[in-house]
């Protein structure tokens, strides 16, 4: 009169259910092995994608040309002789892809920004 019955669910496949702590912590070991393996090929693929060779396409400026710069000349990631850019236009990038920025000028959010102390044109952008 005084037992109780406990009712158990058996396990919902005995392959699954470890004999041991030793096999608990197999199993445990295997499944963060696969895990950092995965976590590791991500790594890889974002590492190697960001260090692709870019492309060069355009034209080097000639050396008579380079007075025709009026910000100034800049070398791209390419190692082409370019013409730096002026305040207001597109910069940096991966690997200033956009282009830098002449004299006097900085990037920011993708823009030069300041004063070219050649031309005094000046462009101050918004925040970011």
């Amino acid at each position: 009169l005084g037992e109780s019955l406990i009712l158990r669910s058996p396990p919902a496949s005995p392959s699954a259910v470890p004999q041991s702590i030793t096999e608990a912590l197999a199993m445990n070991t295997s499944v963060t092995a696969k895990l950092c393996v995965a976590l590791a090929v991500i790594v890889i693929l974002m590492v190697s994608e960001g260090d692709a060779v870019p492309v060069c396409s355009g034209v080097e400026i000639a050396p008579a040309q380079v007075s025709n710069c009026k910000y100034g000349i800049d070398t791209d990631v390419c190692g082409r002789t370019v013409c730096a850019k002026g305040p207001g236009r597109s910069c940096g990038g991966r690997r200033s892809i956009n282009g830098s920025c002449g004299e006097g000028l900085y990037c920011a959010c993708n823009r030069c920004t300041g004063c070219s102390p050649t031309t005094f044109e000046c462009f101050y952008g918004q925040f970011c």
